[in-house]
């Protein structure tokens, strides 16, 4: 095999995404994105330049339908069109005026279906980097995919550990990029998205606690299966949820008990029944406990002295509604939204927004009919992948496939009122996840 196409290459090059993006603002700095783009491109290139038959990776042909609809769909916005093409388009009219005076002065400005090229060619250039983020992940062995599982683990008990110090000693030295002394949110610029870190690692630490306890109950050799593991996996339920709640994160922490609650379900059965379910209950229940005893009732007053039907995303939904209606069918372009909704956006609301705190009606925003069926695309391969696990038997990897998808779900509501995949270091995550999720097994001798 040459060494263009070993997996463990591409294992390094996933290992160092994920050890060098979420230190410095969650990846939001030109650095992390620099080095972001350098390992994926150098991944892209050699998924390209490898003879790795498909059937390697693990993915079936909807999987492969579907990456190439979103690399072709994104690419589409880049194909140029004369000013009638480009004028006949839905919300153009806005802006014909200045196109129009332009070429009455000399200029001839390059019109296609993005309205802000530049950032559609952006937004491709990450599409592909993790495009091959995901590629590279799935063509593994169970065994290298759980070792990234493990370096997440690692990872997120470090910027979670930063979360409980900020909370509990509520000193500015400790508070990060502007965020409030005594406020969980590690090396996040935004404690919400650092909050979706924590939740969605919790059913990744409960699945492989549950997964310790079914090899107990079925008196597998304790060499693998220690107490010294059953309890580092404790320790690491016990820190998600407190990192999580101390964030202050409304839907964070709604989330947090709802991962809870979904894994107890999922994992009741397989670990031996009720009675192990109950001492994982046990465990999160002591975690709760824990948080309570720092003080986790200030942090629960936010319920009660916000009330969430006056947040100003109320207002971002209906006008990023309108903007739908204006650019439809086509949207306004991949990436295009910030530039596009100031043009839209009301005196009274005068203020820069970045996003609308909800990325489907973001993407239907940008991407119009497009958007609609890459989240139909995206719902099938989803429920297709749930519907194969029910023909596996429980093992290891089955207990993290089941955690990968529950954390999935997770942060998939959680976009209904926030934007946490435009933060690049749970990007990557979500990549990992949704290649651990979706790829078939693979055996170390396949």
């Amino acid at each position: 095999m040459s060494w263009l196409t070993r997996p463990h290459l591409l294992f390094a090059l996933s290992a160092l995404m994920i050890l060098c993006i979420p230190w410095y603002a969650s990846g939001k700095s030109a650095i992390s994105l620099l080095i972001l783009e350098v390992l994926g491109g150098i991944q892209l290139l050699i998924l390209c330049c490898g003879h790795t038959r498909s059937s390697r990776y693990g993915l079936g042909v909807l999987v492969w339908l579907f990456l190439l609809f979103l690399v072709l769909g994104t690419a589409a916005y880049l194909l140029p069109l004369s000013f009638e093409q480009w004028s006949s388009l839905s919300g153009r009219e806005r802006f014909a005026p200045a196109i129009e005076w332009l070429q009455a002065n000399g200029e001839s400005p390059a019109l296609s279906a993005s309205l802000v090229r530049e950032r559609t060619v952006s937004s491709l250039i990450l599409l592909l980097v993790l495009i091959s983020l995901f590629v590279s992940v799935a063509l593994q062995t169970d065994r290298l995919k759980k070792y990234l599982l493990i370096l997440l683990l690692i990872v997120a008990a470090v910027q979670g550990i930063l979360g409980v110090i900020q909370f509990s000693t509520r000193l500015d030295q400790w508070a990060f990029f502007d965020n409030p002394a005594g406020t969980a949110a590690g090396t996040y610029l935004n404690r919400d998205h650092f909050s979706a870190l924590m939740y969605m690692m919790l059913p990744i630490s409960l699945g492989l606690l549950a997964n310790y306890f079914s090899q107990l109950n079925s008196r597998a050799t304790d060499n693998q299966y220690s107490l010294v593991n059953v309890l580092g996996l404790a320790l690491l339920v016990i820190l998600f949820v407190c990192a999580a709640l101390f964030s202050t994160s409304r839907a964070g922490i709604a989330l947090t008990v709802l991962a809870m609650l979904l894994s107890l379900l999922a994992f009741a059965l397989p670990v031996g029944g009720w009675k192990s379910a109950g001492i994982m209950g046990i465990v999160l229940v002591t975690s709760v406990g824990a948080a309570m005893s720092v003080g986790i009732v200030s942090a629960l007053n936010r319920f009660i002295a916000i009330n969430p039907f006056e947040d100003a995303r109320w207002e971002f939904f209906t006008h990023a509604i309108t903007g739908i209606k204006t650019f439809w069918p086509i949207g306004s372009g991949v990436g295009t939204f910030q530039e596009v909704y100031a043009t839209l956006q009301p005196v009274e609301q005068a203020r820069f927004i970045n996003h609308v705190h909800n990325d489907y009606l973001e993407l239907l925003f940008e991407t119009g009919i497009i958007g609609a069926i890459i989240l139909i695309f995206a719902l099938l391969i989803y429920l297709k992948s749930w519907f194969s696990l029910r023909k596996i038997k429980w093992t290891e990897m089955k207990f993290i496939r089941v955690a990968a998808g529950i954390s999935l779900l997770l942060l998939l509501l959680h976009e209904l009122v926030d934007f946490n995949l435009h933060t690049p270091f749970n990007q990557v995550v979500f990549i990992v996840f949704c290649a651990i999720f979706v790829a078939k097994a693979q055996k170390a001798d396949e």
